[in-house]
């Protein structure tokens, strides 16, 4: 299971149209690959489904053939490259959220990035609690190190409350 912020996607033009189809008002993607034997798959697709609707998922995208998956793949594939060569200052962290906390999580990052001046673009592993902070900026200098130093803090510390 893999969750992926909708900035993390539409920051470069090459992952928009995609994106678009992909967020139709939401903020978040979640990716839940399943497999198992033939038919098993489908009906837990279906199941799982029914069950994101009902917490209040803004869409479900089901990708039963290769072709479909291969492709909400390649978006993921391709979040990290972006990241890293869209900023000058672009400092990695992974952070440990309990499954329960990770949609609060995900919510206060736009309140570092106004706060700090920076872009933070959340991925990462939502089953096993891992999400990956990109931590970024658009220079160089003091300000922007200390920026970033003190939303790192503060995401670690939000972690650990």
């Amino acid at each position: 299971m893999k969750l992926i912020t909708k900035i993390s996607i539409t920051m470069k033009s090459s992952l928009k149209a995609p994106a678009g189809r992909l967020f139709k008002g939401g903020t978040t993607l979640l990716l839940i690959e399943i497999d198992g034997p033939v038919r098993t798959p489908e009906r837990a697709m279906e199941e799982i489904g029914k069950i994101c609707l009902a917490c209040d998922a803004q869409d479900v995208l089901m990708a039963p053939d290769s072709r479909k998956r291969a492709k909400m793949w390649e978006i993921r594939r391709q979040v990290s490259l972006r990241i890293e060569e869209s900023w000058p200052v672009y400092v990695p962290e992974d952070v440990v959220v309990p499954i329960g906390s990770i949609a609060d999580f995900v919510t206060v990052v736009p309140a570092f990035e106004r706060e700090y001046g920076i872009k933070i673009y959340c991925f990462g592993h939502a089953g096993d609690r891992n999400i990956h902070l990109n931590i970024t900026a658009g220079g160089g200098g003091e300000p922007t190190w200390t920026g970033l130093r003190k939303a790192s803090g503060r995401s670690w510390k939000r972690c650990l409350s």
